[in-house]
């Protein structure tokens, strides 16, 4: 008897690879939107639709960007504050050294 391959639409379904631009724009606006005011929360919506192309090109400077979301998102999850300050400098830190490479990127894309 031969053996027929399933049906495509049978197939297991695969996980999705994690978007940690999506993930890190979601995690922002939760924290902004804590605070309780719905102003800061709508500017970090649209400062996300800003950055999100630059967070896509983060991902060709910087290795370990899961572990650093995941890192944050514990911090938040926990409610650890003063550690979630200090990833946060660490984070805003990094892009600060990166912002040149990432920007002579940008103009290389235009």
């Amino acid at each position: 008897m031969t053996q027929h391959p399933p049906p495509a639409d049978s197939e297991p379904d695969v996980p999705a690879p994690f978007d940690v631009v999506a993930a890190t724009n979601a995690l922002f606006e939760e924290i902004a939107k804590a605070t309780g005011n719905p102003g800061l929360k709508d500017m970090m919506v649209r400062v996300n639709v800003h950055l999100a192309p630059l967070r896509s090109l983060e991902t060709v400077y910087i290795a370990d960007l899961k572990s650093e979301y995941d890192a944050l998102s514990d911090a938040w999850t926990r409610r650890d504050l003063p550690c979630l300050n200090a990833l946060l400098s660490a984070y805003f830190q990094r892009r600060r050294e990166l912002a040149q490479q990432i920007s002579h990127q940008t103009n290389h894309l235009n």
